[in-house]
């Protein structure tokens, strides 16, 4: 999946740390967009392109993770980009690095699916908010029906405290 020149900067790069995007080569940019275009699974992983990130690269070159710094406490976003049977691989690299640096490591927004994974990783889950899936086909805007009528006294009374004011 990398491409010769950014397979190259990875190994170049001892711990393939990155503080920003401006550090990584064009062909590692370019790769990132594609991988998080094409493994991201939460809402929030598109969010890890953004050039505000830090960024640390698996040895294979097929996938990272993009976090936040602040002093020690680092925050990812976005869960561990790469394919599935190199994510396990990745978060381990990526712990080890974040061991050496003596860093505190907080992953936001993962896929139950993926629990285990981090756990096994050391890490305790807690559940903080839903990530709601509204089927769209079956889903209807109309409101609360009473008697056959879709809330009549509900918009009347939006109409007249409208006026009142």
């Amino acid at each position: 999946m990398p491409t010769q020149a950014a397979s190259d900067d990875l190994t170049s790069n001892r711990d393939r740390y990155y503080r920003s995007q401006v550090e990584m080569p064009e062909s590692m940019r370019e790769l990132m967009e594609q991988i998080a275009f094409e493994y991201a699974e939460t809402y929030d992983s598109y969010l890890v392109t953004e050039d505000d990130r830090e960024y640390f690269w698996n040895r294979k070159g097929t996938g990272f993770i993009g976090f936040y710094r602040r002093r020690r406490r680092v925050i990812a976003t976005g869960g561990v980009l790469a394919p599935l049977e190199d994510r396990e691989s990745l978060l381990a690299e990526f712990m080890e690095f974040a061991r050496r640096q003596r860093w505190s490591v907080i992953f936001f927004n993962i896929p139950r699916a993926y629990s285990s994974l981090y756990r096994k990783s050391g890490f305790q889950i807690t559940k903080c908010g839903e990530e709601p899936i509204i089927q769209l086909d079956r889903t209807q805007w109309q409101g609360k029906t009473t008697n056959g009528s879709v809330g009549r006294k509900t918009i009347a009374r939006s109409r007249a405290s409208s006026f009142a004011s």
